[in-house]
Parts: C-alpha cells; sequence; structure tokens
C-alpha cells in the first residue's frame, strides 16, 4: 500500500459508465477526476448529450466538460453482440454506473443481481428519475420536470413571473454528486468489510435532499410561506448594476448602515432587530434603495469591504470567468479543446493534471 500523499485516490479502479445526459456522467467524471479508470459505453447515435448545444469538436461544451479523462466505446445493446460486450466490460469493472429506465437493466442482464453473482465486491449504481419502484417509477423525467415536480420552481417564483426554473442541469448535477458519494461509501466499505453493493439515486430524492432544511422548515409551518430569515437580504440596485446584501445579525446590519453612510438607520427603533427589520423590510428597503442608487458597484465593494459588511456585485457568469480570484486559487484554467483554449473550472479536490485530460471522441461502431 502506497504512503504518497500524492496518489491517486481511485487508481487502478475501474468504472463502466453506462449512462447518458448529465447526472450519470457527472458521476463518472469526479471518479475519474480522482483516478478512476472510466469506460463510458455510447450507442451507435451518440450520448444525446453531444448533441445540445454549441460543438466543441464532435462534443458539445456540457458533454466535453462532462466526459473528460474517459476513454468511450460505442455498442449497440439492443443487439445481442452489444449484449455480451457490455457484459463482459462489466464483469471486468469495480463499479457500474446505469442511468436507464427502471427495468431495462434487468432486460440487458446488467442488473446488480446478475453482475454480482459471485462477486460481492461489485458496487453497481443506478441513476434514475423518480426511483426504481412506486407509481411514478416509469414515468420520463429530466431536470426540469423534476424542478417543477420538487418545489424549486415555487420557491424560485416572483409575483411578476410566477415560478421559474432554474436555466441550468442544477439537479441532475446534485444527482450525480450524490451518485458519486453513494459509490465512494460503497468503495470504502468493500475496501474494509469485502462487500460492495447496490445503490439507488434518483433526481427526485437529489433534488429533495438539497432542499431537506427548507423543506423541514415548511412541514414546520404547516405549508405556510416560513418567514424570511432575515432583512435586508438581497440586490439592490446601484448606478451601474446591482449589488447584493446579506445582512443575519444585528452587528452586520450595523456594519451595512456603516458602509452604506446611514448610520441613523442602524439607531432606528424600527430596525433595532431582526424581527423589527423583517416586520418593516419594505420601508427598510427603501430607505437603502436610495442610497446604493447613489453609487457605483465599485464603491459599494470598496465600502463594504472597509467596514466589514457582507455584500458583492451581482456578476454575469461571464463575468466570473475573468475574476482574478478564480484565476489565483486555480479554480479556473485555461484548457485545450478541439475549438481552442477555453476555461475550464476545476473539480474541487479532484487531480489537476487529470482534469485537463481530453474528452473522448466518438466512437462509430464498426
Amino acid at each position: 500500500m502506497s504512503s504518497n500523499p500524492n496518489s491517486l485516490p481511485l487508481a487502478g479502479v475501474k468504472v463502466l459508465d453506462l449512462s447518458q445526459g448529465v447526472a450519470g456522467p457527472y458521476c463518472g467524471l469526479l471518479l475519474a477526476m480522482n483516478g478512476a479508470e472510466v469506460t463510458k459505453i455510447e450507442p451507435p447515435e451518440g450520448d444525446w448529450l453531444r448533441a445540445l448545444g454549441q460543438r466543441v469538436g464532435d462534443h458539445s461544451p456540457h458533454s466535453w466538460y462532462l466526459n473528460r479523462g474517459k476513454t468511450s466505446r460505442t455498442l449497440d445493446m439492443r443487439q445481442a453482440e452489444g449484449r455480451a460486450a457490455a457484459l463482459q466490460l462489466a464483469s471486468e469493472s469495480d463499479v457500474v454506473l446505469a442511468s436507464f429506465r427502471p427495468g431495462v437493466v434487468d432486460r440487458l442482464g446488467l442488473s446488480y443481481a446478475a453482475l454480482a453473482e459471485g462477486r460481492p465486491e461489485l458496487v453497481h449504481c443506478l441513476i434514475s428519475g423518480y426511483g426504481q419502484s412506486g407509481p411514478l417509477a416509469q414515468r420520463p423525467a429530466v431536470d426540469g420536470v423534476l424542478q417543477a415536480f420538487c418545489g424549486w420552481m415555487r420557491i424560485n417564483e416572483t409575483a411578476s413571473e410566477g415560478p421559474r426554473t432554474f436555466p441550468f442541469f442544477a439537479i441532475d448535477m446534485l444527482a450525480g454528486l450524490y451518485a458519486y458519494q453513494a459509490v465512494l461509501g460503497a468503495l470504502i466499505r468493500r475496501w474494509r468489510f469485502g462487500a460492495g453493493g447496490p445503490l439507488e439515486v434518483s433526481l427526485m430524492e437529489a433534488a429533495a435532499s438539497f432542499l431537506g432544511p427548507r423543506l423541514l422548515e415548511i412541514a414546520r409551518a404547516e405549508g405556510a410561506s416560513p418567514a424570511l430569515f432575515s432583512s435586508p437580504n438581497g440586490a439592490f440596485k446601484a448606478r451601474d448594476g446591482w449589488f447584493l446584501v446579506a445582512v443575519t445579525t444585528q452587528a452586520q446590519f450595523i456594519l451595512v448602515c456603516d458602509a452604506l453612510g446611514c448610520p441613523e438607520l442602524a439607531q432606528d427603533a424600527r430596525f433595532a432587530s431582526r424581527a423589527l427589520r423583517i416586520e418593516h423590510r419594505a420601508l427598510l428597503d427603501a430607505l437603502l434603495s436610495t442610497h446604493f442608487a447613489a453609487l457605483d458597484c465599485a464603491e459599494c465593494e470598496a465600502r463594504f469591504e472597509q467596514a466589514g459588511a457582507m455584500g458583492a456585485t451581482v456578476l454575469s457568469p461571464f463575468e466570473l470567468l475573468q475574476q482574478a480570484q478564480m484565476q489565483v486559487t486555480g479554480a479556473l484554467v485555461d484548457g485545450a479543446t478541439p475549438a481552442g483554449d477555453l476555461p475550464l473550472v476545476m473539480v474541487p479536490g479532484g487531480d489537476r493534471a487529470l482534469q485537463l485530460r481530453p474528452a473522448p471522441p466518438f466512437q462509430k461502431s464498426a
């Protein structure tokens, strides 16, 4: 056993990634970034994510990012030859990932029961929309559908626009992260006790788990909209953009008032506690808005930093890519792709060299 702290933690672990889209491939990526050998299986037409959006070689940006560091094979598992090849690869793997609709792995002969016979050390992870059983198990699901089903759209609603989706595969990414966590736990169990085991992760469970504290609060309020956490909390219009203020304690509110040059608000009896600030939120927001309207975002940043108050300019995603903090900490590097050098956001904790490995080109059927 190596005692080198730079050894890749999952070196030698073989992963068969039978998934498409986002959730399963993200789990596979996280395993690959820690040294696992991940073989991605694609149908003859390719993973559907390859065609979603702009082009990076024969990938989309999403597909390129999520499949870096993997090798790829094309198998038509609708045919006996393809199923036999997949079964052989599975027999040689430590971990099998799949994201088919419930029941499909059984028909393909790739279920845990079929693969783990005589191999209790196998780790087998199924990712689905609503879970492997229950009245909705066979219902087709994508990220947006689960954002609706799991209450995300209502939490993100506004009075003018109504319920809104978060415009990204957020639940898919969460499901991939939870699957990665579960696979790591099963691998640790295997190394300690000799048994891997079957795992099930659904988008529904991932979305609900992520909202766990909020859902507990809503249940405590018997479905009513719980009170605000605090005030002021939100974005205010500055001269050249928007600036977000985050306040939880009275001491933090005093710092915000100091930063904006309005210490009298901190002494105002109407704003003397968290409960009072929430009660008089509309008035407080209106008073603060006049101060923000007279400042540029850069002035707000400087004032808040000097006062020790919490806040930040509201950036666009593209502006985030220009931030020195991202560069200095190594959170962002330039990565070579078929479309030229593009910024790659590093996976926290993953091996940096592995993260610069390319995604596999599409392997056409022979």
